[in-house]
């Protein structure tokens, strides 16, 4: 207990920068939405890529996908608002949440005209068909 008092009779200016930030960053970083979520699983396959994305919590609707420049970018936007009234229609509690994630994934040598996505149970799955490669030729140099 006699810890608990010294700890908390410290001032200010006894801190070490490090240790102020670090409980700062605590109280701060620990209310942001966990920017990781966006869990993702990339096979590469002799023809094309397959994805698996968990995306709980969010609707086929919320979401944006689109393929530039070799790099495949997902969208997610999910705004939801509980309101719940009395019987005589008065608001007693209004609740929002919005939670909005960003991911891009550089894939080169991607068709992306064929590229296919589906939605389900919280999981995006998408084929990324491949361009055929084309065939590298060697050139020989002479001597002379």
């Amino acid at each position: 207990m006699a810890y608990e008092l010294n700890r908390f009779n410290n001032s200010l200016l006894d801190m070490t920068p490090s240790s102020l930030f670090r409980d700062f960053s605590k109280q701060f970083f620990n209310t942001l939405p966990d920017m990781q979520s966006m869990k993702t699983d990339i096979e590469e396959r002799d023809d094309q890529y397959e994805m698996t994305v968990e995306l709980p919590g969010y609707t086929k609707d919320s979401l944006d996908i689109s393929y530039n420049n070799g790099y495949l970018t997902i969208k997610a936007e999910n705004n939801i608002i509980n309101e719940s009234t009395d019987e005589e229609g008065k608001m007693i509690q209004q609740e929002r949440s919005y939670s909005n994630m960003q991911r891009a994934y550089a894939l080169s040598n991607v068709d992306s005209d064929n590229i296919q996505a589906s939605f389900k149970d919280g999981v995006l799955k998408i084929t990324l068909p491949k361009i055929e490669k084309t065939i590298k030729k060697s050139i020989e140099i002479k001597e002379g």
